[in-house]
């Protein structure tokens, strides 16, 4: 009993020693079961929706992709949020991606998200006011024209803090730029340098390019940076030229999914 005492005194003066999170993961499209054993480093995951995949071992983030998709289908669009509070009880502590690219216009039959920073500032503090404990990250601005996004990006800041709302936890980008990969993540500090409060830790939730080298380089940028707390490969069978696979179903790599796996050894 002395002993047990002991242990347990000097025990409760230990630093508690977090364990890292998961950094390597997929925005996954037509998944098959045995992806993460061919590609390996697939450690969390999101499918753009709400649900995971029910055999996956990896972490799921959600994602309250818009407010509905299609963005413009007013009608009869899927509601991200009517359908996430079915999922997500109100002292939901986890994590939820937020907005895919509402710099860019939606339509009623797909697009992008389609908001005005006011308009997806609102939308924040309705998902807030919901999931006030939730670890949000994003918006993630498109990475067709990143200095427009950041113009996007800066202005709902604005907006955010004009409605006394506290900024995201992480910061969520999306790149294919060719060229250093670090100019991007550079460039994302530089815009909200007035924000004392915007996030230092990014989650790049999109990433890729049709060279074998720069996706290369893309990755051992990503695994050295410190201001990198995860990253996502866009994607894994779409048809394009980021592919990580060539057919579906099936498991025969593409040479970017083989630098994929040689990344992730």
């Amino acid at each position: 009993m002395v002993i047990l005492t002991a242990v347990l005194t000097f025990t409760a003066f230990l630093p508690l020693i977090m364990l890292p999170g998961p950094v390597s993961g997929l925005a996954w499209h037509n998944r098959q079961t045995a992806d993460d054993d061919v590609l390996g480093g697939v450690e969390w995951y999101y499918t753009y929706g709400l649900h995971p995949y029910r055999d996956e071992a990896a972490q799921f983030v959600p994602m309250l992709w818009c407010d509905r998709w299609p963005a413009y289908d007013y009608a009869s669009g899927y509601d991200y949020i009517t359908e996430a509070q079915k999922l997500y009880p109100p002292e939901y502590s986890g994590w939820f991606l937020f907005l895919n690219e509402p710099d860019l216009p939606g339509s009623d039959s797909g697009g992008q998200c389609g908001m005005s920073p006011k308009q997806a500032a609102y939308f924040y503090k309705a998902v807030v006011g919901i999931w006030p404990q939730a670890r949000l990250v994003g918006p993630a601005v498109s990475h067709e024209d990143y200095r427009a996004g950041w113009v996007w990006l800066r202005q709902w800041y604005k907006e955010v803090v004009k409605l006394g709302l506290p900024l995201p936890e992480r910061a969520a980008l999306h790149t294919y730029l060719p060229g250093d990969p670090n100019a991007i993540l550079d460039s994302y500090h530089e815009a909200v340098r007035p924000y004392a409060n915007a996030p230092a830790l990014i989650w790049i939730t999109e990433f890729g390019h049709c060279q074998p080298a720069q996706a290369r380089r893309m990755l051992a940028v990503f695994q050295s940076r410190a201001d990198i707390d995860r990253y996502a490969w866009f994607t894994t069978r779409r048809g394009g030229c980021t592919d990580l696979f060539y057919d579906v179903p099936g498991y025969s790599l593409t040479a970017l999914g083989q630098v994929w796996k040689d990344g992730h050894k």
